[in-house]
């Protein structure tokens, strides 16, 4: 049986914040909000976990938008997508593992249309059959169910299976209770205590690496 390698999106597979961050700084510029007002939003955003309402309401108040909230939830999700790339080196190692015979998925929190978008984007779309997005899926990260099913789609078992994402709860914890080997894409952080996982290095190209698959 071949192995498996799941991925997560935002921040793992593609720079999500840079992105995010950009077009922010685009919208705040284009309203002539204080560059102190980017930072702000950017707090509320989290990395993409906080409430997209609450973040839609931060960019009215504090970069003095009129758009109405439902607008700029809209917004909020899919313009920054035309600014999002892939994290470097992982063109060229997803490719070079597919060509070794295993798996590729994506597994990932957030709508479908969102995020297929994001996979199109940077040309990843081949993928798209393979990836587990949790509004599809009726079941999000760190709830082992999602790995499980990705597993099953993919005919495999936790034995032939990695994850490699940056949440060490989201995709790390969550793996790991599924019965995962993982690679923390550790972006620099220190672990944050609780099970390491099997590998970590501070960007995805190394991680990949390190999983010699």
């Amino acid at each position: 049986m071949a192995p498996l390698l799941l991925l997560d999106l935002d921040n793992t597979l593609i720079d999500r914040d840079a992105a995010f961050e950009a077009w922010v700084r685009h919208v705040a510029e284009g309203a002539g909000a204080p560059v102190s007002a980017v930072d702000e939003v950017l707090a509320v955003d989290d990395s993409g976990y906080g409430d997209r309402d609450d973040v839609a309401e931060a960019m009215r108040r504090l970069l003095r938008l009129e758009d109405d909230p439902e607008t700029l939830v809209d917004r909020i999700r899919h313009e920054h997508v035309e600014l999002v790339a892939l994290a470097e080196g992982v063109r060229e190692r997803i490719e070079a593992i597919a060509d070794r015979g295993v798996h590729l998925g994506v597994v990932t929190n957030g709508p479908v249309r969102q995020q297929t978008m994001k996979l199109r984007r940077v040309g990843l779309s081949g993928l798209v059959d393979r990836a587990m997005i949790s509004e599809g899926a009726g079941v999000a990260k760190p709830d082992p169910e999602i790995f499980r099913r990705a597993m099953e789609r993919a005919g495999a078992t936790p034995d032939d299976t990695w994850m490699v994402g940056d949440s060490a709860r989201a995709d790390i914890r969550g793996a790991q209770d599924a019965g995962l080997r993982t690679g923390w894409v550790s972006l620099g952080r220190g672990w944050p205590g609780g099970e390491p996982p099997t590998v970590q290095a501070p960007t995805t190209a190394e991680v990949l690496d390190l999983t010699r698959l």
